[in-house]
């Protein structure tokens, strides 16, 4: 799909920007130094110019048959010339009033961010991310498949210029954590286990897993004896009734 940018400020340019990965081409770019240039052809257009300039752009390209989305706010006092143009020509407009197109423009951009940063990081073998601060896009994050750990979420975005360090010891709340240390990590959080002690630790970890896997069916079976709950309960001077 060819697309015309019109008006090529910051929303332009990061339209432009993320126009390849969604299948769309630039057929061009117009801006007050060439607004009265010849525009190209388009499959659609999206505008973020002026709100006084919304009508006369919605006329020219609608005589030339080309939808158009409007990006652009504040251009209300307008509607009724800008109504007139697109049933005049017959095209199709997509707007939303005060701010709220380039506001889902912007969450659907940091998603899809947070989304190919994932991808980049698993692309490149990292196993997972542990994060001893806040994240952002949780939702798209937390619906991927790639672990991705933090202590909080936040709507801000982070610092990209460091400062930062590779294979140093550091510590996460108290859990020192050395460079080829195993880290595991679910729903309840994660855990640090020393290199030097993992073989040891995966063995107690299957004991374990086995050994409440016959509990777990012992309970189904009915075949398990509670009765040292009672005692204990007995002896912190609890009273059983019934």
């Amino acid at each position: 799909m060819r697309l015309l940018i019109i008006g090529y400020g910051r929303m332009g340019k990061m339209v432009e920007g993320l126009s390849a990965e969604f299948g769309m081409q630039v057929a061009g770019r117009i801006d007050i130094d060439n607004v009265d240039g010849e525009w190209p052809d388009a499959d659609v257009a999206i505008d973020f110019s002026a709100a006084d300039a919304v009508p006369g752009n919605v006329a020219r390209l609608g005589g030339r048959g080309i939808d158009i989305v409007i990006g652009t706010t504040g251009w209300g006092a307008h509607e009724a010339a800008v109504r007139r143009e697109v049933e005049t020509h017959g095209i199709g407009v997509v707007s939303a009033p005060n701010f709220a197109l380039g506001v889902n423009l912007f969450v659907a951009l940091t998603e899809r961010a947070a989304e190919l940063m994932a991808a980049q990081a698993e692309k490149r073998g990292i196993a997972g991310i542990v994060i001893y601060g806040s994240i952002r896009d949780y939702d798209t994050l937390h619906a991927g498949t790639f672990p991705v750990f933090a202590a909080g979420v936040t709507h801000r975005g982070p610092y990209k210029d460091g400062p930062g360090e590779i294979n140093v010891l550091i510590a996460i709340d108290g859990m020192v954590i050395a460079p080829g240390d195993l880290i595991v990590g679910d729903g309840d959080g994660i855990v640090c286990v020393p290199f030097e002690v993992t073989e040891e630790v995966l063995k107690a970890t299957q004991a374990k897993h086995a050994a409440e896997i016959k509990q777990l069916a012992a309970i189904k079976e009915g075949k398990v004896d509670r009765a040292w709950v009672d005692a204990a309960l007995t002896r912190l001077g609890c009273k059983i009734h019934g």
